[in-house]
């Protein structure tokens, strides 16, 4: 309701100097509030010349997936904010994940930014805090059962965390487009298994 922002911590991990420095650049709460006021004009914040300030280029985008559903989720007019509402931690995948259509770099940059979340929140309060976790990525690659590596790690820090932890991920992303088939194979002695057929549709230049 002051005009600071709800965000304790921000990581981008899509500035260049991810590789060279690791984890990415991050900012704190106490760094936003100030670059917040100086890009103010008649009490509005200037969105554009923060973003370009702080290097905020993906997030500066209009619709950025992420940054939208996290307006639904926890959003709240600032009239109605206040030092009791839901702390906000915020990480920036870095493009390179995206642009690997087949998801094989998203598991340990995924990882990598939960750990990093929970350990910011550890921070933040003297007692431990309850998490939601919203992980904005549409997963196409794997087996969406359950089995995969990065659904087995976030299932052993929920089991392994004291305090709640809870993380959401899309679903009927993509269109709801029929990305599996499944059948069952018997159970035979020799090799002279019959076969299946599947019919896979390819869109034009797809």
């Amino acid at each position: 309701s002051n005009g600071d922002t709800r965000f304790k911590y921000f990581l981008n991990q899509d500035d260049p100097a991810f590789f060279a420095l690791g984890p990415g650049i991050e900012l704190t709460e106490g760094q936003i509030n100030p670059l917040l006021g100086q890009c103010k004009y008649s009490n509005v914040v200037d969105e554009d010349q923060f973003y370009r300030l702080t290097g905020q280029n993906l997030v500066a985008r209009r619709a950025k997936h992420g940054a939208h559903v996290t307006d639904i989720a926890c959003g709240l007019d600032p009239q109605h904010a206040g030092a009791d509402s839901p702390h906000l931690i915020g990480v920036q995948l870095p493009k390179w994940v995206t642009e690997e259509t087949s998801g094989a770099y998203l598991t340990p940059i995924a990882i990598y930014s939960i750990h990093y979340i929970l350990r910011r929140a550890g921070q933040i309060a003297s007692r431990p805090l309850p998490v939601v976790i919203n992980l904005s990525y549409g997963f196409i690659a794997g087996p969406h059962d359950g089995t995969a590596p990065l659904e087995r790690a976030i299932d052993q820090l929920i089991a392994s965390r004291a305090t709640p932890l809870r993380v959401v991920l899309p679903s009927g992303n993509h269109y709801l487009a029929r990305c599996h088939s499944r059948f069952d194979l018997p159970r035979a002695a020799s090799l002279d298994i019959p076969g299946h057929i599947l019919h896979w549709r390819v869109q034009p230049d797809n």
